[in-house]
């Protein structure tokens, strides 16, 4: 389960293992999807139809409150860069 102010949105690498972001700014840009540590049977079959999650680092299969790298996993979503929140 995500610890509370984790944001954890889905996307799918449908477009040669990339999927389609499009910013509020008004840019866009391709991304790869993250996935989470394998041996979890649902991170497992996301991953295996190339559905993972738009993190800039690697994401743990669980993340509890008070993880020092929430502001990293929330980088993209965070009002406040240094909290993630």
């Amino acid at each position: 389960a995500a610890a509370a102010g984790v944001s954890s949105p889905r996307m799918h690498g449908r477009h040669s293992g990339v999927a389609c972001i499009s910013w509020l700014d008004g840019h866009a840009t391709t991304r790869k999807p993250t996935f989470r540590n394998p041996g979890n049977v649902t991170f497992d079959a996301r991953r295996a139809l190339n559905i993972g999650e738009l993190s800039p680092v690697a994401l743990p299969t669980a993340i509890v409150a008070g993880d020092p790298n929430i502001p990293q996993y929330n980088r993209f979503f965070s009002l406040n860069k240094s909290t993630g929140i």
